[in-house]
Order: C-alpha cells, then structure tokens, then sequence
C-alpha cells in the first residue's frame, strides 16, 4: 500500500473508532449509529414501520429468523471502511446467529436505504432465490411502503429514479438480467441509477400496475421452482419480457402509478426507545462483529486493536478477535480465543461452529466436534450449517430419520442454501419418498447459483426422472434377467484412493488423490455406473469436503466408467 493510498486508508477507517457512537434500543431494533440520536429515532421508526409494512404484505418472518442488528454511519467513509463499495448506500448481510444492515446517514435517502436493505432480510429469510434484478426490483418497490390509520399504501412513485428513467436509456431484458454480473457496475452512478430505477419500474408494473398484477404470485412461485424468468413472464402475462419492459417506461413517462392498498389494523403502541451513548470500548465489539462478518481486509488489523483494548477479557469481545483473526487466516491464533470462549461457558453459537470446524479441519476428534456442533444448535436452534453437519453424522450411523428432521431444519431455517436442498433431496430419494425428493431437487435448481450447481441440480433431476419412469417390458420374458445395472463394465485399471475434487462441466472431472498422487478422470454422468455410495456423500461441485474412499475404475487412458464408494477400510 502506497503513502497516498495509506492516507486516504486511515481517513476512511478513523470515523469508525472515534468518540460519539451511541446505541439506540427499541423493542425490536437496536441501532448503532455514529450519527445523532435524532437521525437513529428517525432510522428507528422506518425499520419498526417497515417490519410491520412487509409482515402485512409478505407475510411474517419465521420465528427462527436470527435477530437483526442495524448501523447507522456517519458519512460514506465509515460504511465504505466495511466492505460498501462505489455508490452503494448500505448493504445487507446474512448470517447465522444474526443479519445486519448498514447504512450512511446524510444522505437523501439513507432512511429509504435501510428500508431497502430490510426487504431483501426479509426475502433472505421467507422466499428461494428470485433473480438479482427483481429482488433490487422489490426491495425499492417496497422501500416505500407507508401507512394511515386502515391501510397500507405499496407502490408509491421515487422521484428520483422517474427522473432519470425518463432521461436514460434503457437496457433490454437480457442485459437487465446480466447487469449485477459487471463489477465496475457500483462505481458508475448512472449504472447504479440505472440498475436499480429500471428494475424498480418493471417490479412496479408486474407487482401493481399490469392488468395481470394478480398472476404476479403465480410468477413468483414459478421461479422459486427453477424456471427462467423469461419463460415465467410469459406463461402470466401472456407478454415478452421485452414488451413488460416497454409497458413499464411508458408507465414512467406518462408518470401513470398503481398504488396498492391494503386493509391494516391500528398501529400498535410504540414503547420509548432508550438512547444510550457508547464509549470506544463499548462500541468495539459491534463494529468489530460487522467486520468479521462483512469478510477479511487489510484494514482489519485496526478493528483488531481496538478489539483487544476493548476486550479486558470479554468473552465475547474474544469470539470477534477469533472470527478476525480466522478471516485473516491464522488459524492458530483463531483456535487460541474460540476455546478460551468457550471454556468460559459464552453463550455465542459463533465460538461452539467455529471451534468445531477447526478441530474438524485438523482431523481432530469427531466426538468433540460433534459436541461443539450439538452446543451450537443449543444456542441456536437454527443453525443451518450446524444441523446440516449433525444431520450428516446421523445418516452415516444409520438414524436416517433423525437425519431427515435436522436437513429439513436446515433448509428452513437457509431456504437459499444449495447444499442443504441437494442432500434433503438424495435422503428422501433413497427413503423412497419421490414427490418430496423431486420438489427439493427442484428447490436445489432454484438456489444454485453456479453454472456447477445448476449442472448438478439438472443432473439430479434427471436421475429422480429416471427411476420414476415406468418399465416397459415385452410381452415375452426371458426366464433368468441379469438387469442391466449388475453388468461390470469392461475396464482397463482401477485406481484407489480418496475423491479430494469434482469439476463439473462436459465432460465432468473426478479428481482422485492416490497412493501414487492425484489423478483425474473424465466421465459423462449418463454413463457412469455410481455403486456403493452413501446418501450422506452427494456430490457437490469443486471440493469434496466428505473426503469418501474410492475405487476408480477405467478404460485407458483417464476415461471413467465405474466409481466405486469404499467404506473406511477400503471394502
């Protein structure tokens, strides 16, 4: 890092730690804010407006749902030292003990903002993944939303981005869909204009103003099933896409707006908010949990100081310094504050997980990892990552039914979790439950979001398609038949070893780690013979975390025909 760049560093980074932090606490929302009080009550009021506006509209939250934590910066510079990039305003991040938004205060529309960004925790937590254009779509559609005394009103006009939609140019359907792919996207204004204002407005026409408004749900479960957007615009609005868009613009110039209204009871009684100001200790180790949650960067090792002169033997503020120090890749150091948390009873699902997936890493005892992991989902019962690991231990010692109760638990409490669909799907399979394993393949092609998740998914499909297609058989029976299934196929070699990779693509990739070294193999998966696997090891493109024995049979030279699952001693 340069002297210039190191200055401009320590200038964005220094709001965050200084004198002035103060805490908000509402019934529902705490607000951090190194702005005003007035500023957090007004933050305050539009997130308890909101929560109330999209339980009305949407539907409530689960009641496993992880609280939510808010920030409110002073300036962009503060916001930007955690992750924000370009014009981003505030940003939204998932996690599994809790979600936080964060925001800049002084701008226009930085309340709107952090309406924004509560939409899409809301859509995290209720619905499979939409695509990106119409999740930004619905979260300024519904950024807006506002209230009387007997109604709720969705679909109230932005000015700002009439405004320069009605200026801009318009991108077709297929670039809209492509445009959060552009990483330079965020440090272009009009892109960012342009992305959100376009995908507002054909959010707005499709949810409110199209006279086929009323399929708008119908569109939505179609693409929580999978399908392409495209093709689900057209089966309920009888239109292409590109006509919706041309509705939508002439909607903007003409400034024709459809509000929604819907029928609210009283609003209920606000209790007083406590305002409560922060010393540096104090504000330490909220802002240091954001930065541990929001990924690594340089300017971690400043969150670390603070943290440390904070800290005074917390055991809390010792989960951050350990999350910090894993994100940076020490994991000795990281290993060092988890057990010392730990071994101080914290109550911090974040100390139990991360301790248990270092000891796993290492190969350590399974039995401590398993209490760590059955700790965890003590803390917190909605630990998706954690139940999804106890739900494998289950499936390998044979308590398949356990195993299916904790996998649903994860896929609940993570609709959007791949992994956790994919394997549900392969336990119901081979439970002989169909239906349900075909509607979580199907749920697993809705939330992949690599071109190697969704090959997987299709392939998965296929699979279930297949052993649930009828046998035709002739009218004539040989006496003895030897099902196709059973037949070796011819070979060349076979190689033992552990399956450490799958590259996913035509044709697919097994790499194998041998006596001899890695070894990779080609296949293509419709003529694979796939014997001895267990439910608990689906596949999953890149790296094979289960690690399972194989035996890799070939014909020369690296062309797979049969893969062989092993048990542990290599039967």
């Amino acid at each position: 890092m340069n002297a210039r760049a190191l200055g401009w560093f320590l200038l964005a980074v220094a709001p965050v730690f200084a004198s002035g932090w103060g805490a908000l606490e509402g019934s529902r929302f705490t607000i951090w804010t190194s702005d005003s009080e007035p500023e957090a009550r007004r933050a305050l009021a539009g997130l308890e407006e909101m929560a109330d506006g999209m339980a009305a509209l949407w539907g409530p939250l689960p009641a496993h749902a992880p609280p939510l934590r808010v920030y409110l910066f002073g300036d962009l510079a503060g916001l930007r030292s955690m992750g924000a990039q370009g014009y981003s305003k505030g940003f939204f991040q998932s996690g599994p003990d809790y979600d936080a938004i964060a925001a800049a205060a002084g701008e226009a529309d930085s309340i709107r903002a952090l309406r924004h960004e509560y939409v899409h925790r809301v859509l995290h937590r209720t619905a499979r993944r939409l695509p990106q254009w119409l999740e930004e779509g619905l979260a300024e559609l519904y950024s807006t939303l506002s209230r009387d005394r007997a109604h709720w009103f969705a679909g109230q006009p932005i000015p700002s981005h009439i405004e320069f939609l009605r200026r801009a140019r318009w991108v077709d359907f297929a670039a809209l869909e492509r445009m959060h792919l552009d990483e330079g996207l965020w440090f272009r204004a009009d892109g960012v204009m342009l992305y959100y204002g376009q995908s507002w407005a054909l959010a707005h026409y499709l949810a409110i103003a199209s006279p086929r408004a009323a399929h708008f749900q119908a569109f939505l479960d179609r693409l929580m099933r999978g399908e392409e957007a495209a093709a689900a615009l057209e089966a309920e609005y009888r239109m292409r896409p590109q006509d919706l868009l041309r509705e939508a613009r002439a909607r903007v110039q003409q400034g024709r707006f459809a509000v929604q209204r819907i029928e609210a009871p009283a609003p209920a009684p606000r209790t007083e908010a406590r305002w409560r100001p922060l010393d540096e200790a104090e504000a330490a180790i909220p802002l240091a949990e954001l930065a541990a949650a929001t990924g690594y960067r340089p300017e971690d090792q400043l969150f670390l100081d603070a943290l440390r002169k904070a800290a005074k033997g917390s055991p809390r503020a010792r989960v951050r310094l350990g999350v910090l120090a894993l994100r940076r890749g020490d994991k000795s150091a990281a290993e060092a504050e988890f057990r010392a948390a730990v071994n101080a009873n914290v109550e911090e699902p974040a100390a139990w997980f991360e301790l248990a997936m270092l000891i796993r890493d290492r190969q350590g005892p399974a039995s401590e990892v398993r209490r760590l992991l059955e700790r965890t989902v003590e803390l917190n019962p909605a630990h998706g990552e954690a139940l999804y690991l106890l739900a494998m231990d289950e499936h390998r010692a044979g308590r398949t039914g356990v195993a299916v109760a904790l996998l649903e638990r994860a896929a609940r409490a993570l609709p959007r979790q791949f992994a956790f669909r994919e394997a549900l799907a392969r336990v119901y399979a081979g439970l002989g439950r169909a239906h349900e394993a075909r509607e979580q393949a199907v749920a697993a092609q809705a939330a992949a979001r690599t071109a190697d998740e969704r090959a997987m998914a299709k392939g998965l499909l296929r699979e279930l398609d297949q052993a649930a297609a009828p046998r035709i058989s002739s009218q004539r029976k040989p006496e003895v038949t030897t099902p196709r299934g059973w037949l070796e196929p011819a070979r060349d070699g076979e190689a033992q070893g552990v399956l450490t990779h799958v590259h996913c693509g035509d044709p697919v990739v097994f790499e194998v780690l041998t006596a001899e070294g890695s070894r990779r193999f080609r296949a293509q998966p419709a003529r694979l013979m796939v014997s001895g696997r267990p439910q608990d090891a689906p596949f999953s493109c890149g790296e094979q975390t289960a690690r399972p024995r194989v035996a890799a049979r070939f014909r020369s030279p690296d062309r797979l025909v049969q893969l062989v699952f092993l048990d542990p001693s290599g039967n």
